[in-house]
């Protein structure tokens, strides 16, 4: 199944509705649909690109998980919410831009980009899910907006090429631990111990 003659007034996909499909080359009637389940583009490894619906709010999980061909994709620019491993083992992904709009990024979202370079974060994202952008062996610099809420463990493990990172006061975590280093931090940013404690809640080498 290479291309897929989808009707005018199709506006739902369910879960799983094309996972492992190895051939799917086409998914441009996708621009019409408004409601997608989770997986449903799930191991499509001839997929080289993708523009999400304009009015799609949230990426469900696993929408396009091991998609290893996917190069590009358009996220819709009302996007808020991207689901767990939604893009996670895309390996020929070099570059997604996040919506100003996205509040947050869940679990292992880009997990596995390993050809993913450059990563812009939005002021308006609160959340970062664990290991959101582990194993993005090619990324060379991020920076966390002020605005952060949340940030939760190994969001950068694996993360080898990384040169520069800049992360704000973090308001909490799952354990807490970045409540803690961020307090440390505020004192005067040279406790050592405080900056090993961030390394490991990030996943750092």
């Amino acid at each position: 199944l290479k291309r897929i003659d989808a009707p005018a007034g199709l506006r739902t996909l369910g879960n799983r509705a094309f996972a492992g499909c190895s051939s799917l080359e086409d998914i441009s009637w996708l621009r019409d649909v408004t409601d997608m389940g989770e997986y449903v583009f799930d191991s499509c490894t001839s997929l080289k690109e993708a523009t999400l619906p304009t009015a799609m709010t949230a990426i469900m999980d696993g929408t396009f998980n091991a998609c290893s061909g996917l190069q590009t994709v358009t996220l819709s620019p009302v996007t808020e919410v991207i689901g767990r491993r939604a893009f996670g083992g895309c390996s020929a992904l070099s570059n997604v831009s996040i919506p100003e709009q996205t509040r947050e990024i869940l679990e292992e979202a880009f997990a596995d980009c390993s050809s993913l370079t450059a990563v812009w974060l939005p002021s308006t994202l609160r959340i970062l899910g664990q290991s959101a952008y582990a194993g993005c062996s090619s990324m060379i610099d991020l920076t966390v907006p002020a605005g952060i809420a949340e940030m939760e463990e190994s969001i950068l493990a694996g993360c080898t090429s990384l040169k520069t990172l800049s992360v704000p006061y973090i308001g909490r975590s799952r354990d807490n631990a970045a409540e803690r280093v961020a307090r440390q931090l505020e004192t005067g940013g040279r406790d050592v111990t405080a900056l090993e404690e961030l390394r490991q809640l990030l996943g750092l080498p």
